[in-house]
């Protein structure tokens, strides 16, 4: 996940490199007809920077399609758990622990997801 963070923003470099001499150099770029030439430069620089950050949005959906099939165990567990303990223990002590495991597992579920693209 770190290594497809610093390829884009590797990518993006030459992405912001490009425009700027395109921003500072315009009357000369006019006057010698090399627009194409930047043009070109700078599609270039941004489908390997659109290719960087693809890889970079794979590699965070996977991690998020893994984190949310481990939530999925976890709460269908702890429904499988209230339904056992139905007669035994109070119900809304019962679904209070349902809401807060939610609860809990929402939480750690955002924060890791922030936590990893940093």
């Amino acid at each position: 996940m770190i290594e497809a963070q610093r390829r884009d923003a590797e990518a993006r470099g030459p992405i912001h490199n490009t425009f700027a001499l395109v921003i500072n150099g315009m009357v000369s770029l006019r006057a010698a007809d090399k627009i194409r030439f930047f043009r070109q430069e700078y599609i270039n620089a941004l489908e390997l920077g659109t290719n960087a950050t693809f890889c970079y949005v794979v590699a965070n959906r996977w991690i998020s399609i893994r984190l949310d099939i481990l939530c999925v165990i976890v709460v269908t567990l702890l429904c499988c758990f209230v339904i056992y303990m139905k007669g035994s223990i109070d119900t809304a002590l019962l679904i209070m622990s349902l809401q807060v495991t939610s609860d809990v597992i929402f939480l750690f579920s955002i924060s890791f997801r922030m936590y990893a693209e940093i």
